[in-house]
């Protein structure tokens, strides 16, 4: 039998939990009857992170949230305004595939890539190396980016938990921000150029074009080699066909319609690059 003082704490611990639940389920049908602004105030003193009256959702719609803390500190967070992610010609969700070392190419996860040279490399990066996820998705706002804000990926004003800015649109005038985050690992003067060493075409597609890195590459893996992924937003078939094949390093057939940078179509007819 058990004694009577485990009897008496028993009792004591059913009351306990049943009265800190009548308390929470009471102060819940007590602010479900506040006005927008006096549930915030409230709530601000037990939870953090609570958004303003009327917010929506902050990656969803340009702006700036209030973040309330027990301490009465408000921060302030500007974010950017999302942008469709890439509708690439081949879409894979499953990330573990995607870096499988099966595939015909890929960001370094899982494995050493599969270029055999990769001038535009920023040292000590080489062919050899690995990253990691967070070299990409992490805080805009942490010391990746020279911030004195926590390292992870908590959150960032650029989508999707870019560490920096990567604009996934073709049309806006070429400016190196905009892809901040390529430009961490890959040398804009190297890309931005008319090297042959690297891609002899890369600066008049990314300048003139106006073209987004993501319109021709997916920036996680693709089926076909240098990570070729068509953002049919921007790339359409020609005749039906919507085609890449390499030829080597720094050379491939294009079979497609793009534009100019001006809006007009510009059809690649087994254009060879």
């Amino acid at each position: 039998m058990n004694p009577p003082s485990l009897k008496k704490n028993r009792s004591r611990r059913r009351f306990c939990a049943a009265g800190g639940l009548a308390v929470w389920v009471g102060a819940l049908l007590i602010l479900a009857g506040c006005r927008s602004e006096t549930k915030q105030k409230w709530l601000n003193i037990f939870f953090d992170g609570v958004p303003p009256p009327g917010a929506t959702n902050a990656v969803a719609a340009a702006g700036t949230t209030t973040r309330g803390s027990n301490t009465n500190a408000v921060e302030q967070t500007t974010v950017a305004t999302a942008m469709p992610p890439p509708a690439f010609k081949l879409v894979e969700t499953n990330t573990r595939r995607e870096f499988n070392p099966g595939t015909a190419s890929f960001h370094p996860i899982e494995a050493v890539g599969k270029n055999v040279g990769a001038p535009s490399l920023i040292p000590p990066l080489t062919v050899s190396s690995l990253m990691t996820c967070e070299d990409c998705h992490n805080n805009d706002q942490g010391p990746g980016n020279g911030g004195s804000g926590p390292k992870g990926p908590h959150g960032s004003a650029f989508v999707p938990l870019l560490e920096r800015q990567v604009v996934l649109t073709d049309g806006t005038p070429y400016n190196p921000d905009n892809f901040a985050l390529c430009y961490k690992y890959h040398s804009s003067s190297v890309v931005d150029s008319d090297q042959p060493a690297s891609w002899a075409f890369h600066r008049k597609h990314i300048e003139d074009y106006r073209a987004a890195c993501t319109t021709c590459h997916d920036s996680h893996a693709a089926t076909q080699p240098h990570l070729i992924n068509f953002n049919t937003t921007y790339v359409q078939p020609l005749n039906g066909a919507l085609r890449y094949t390499s030829t080597g390093m720094n050379h491939g057939v294009c079979t497609l319609t793009c534009h100019d940078g001006s809006g007009q179509n510009k059809p690649h007819n087994a254009t060879v690059y």
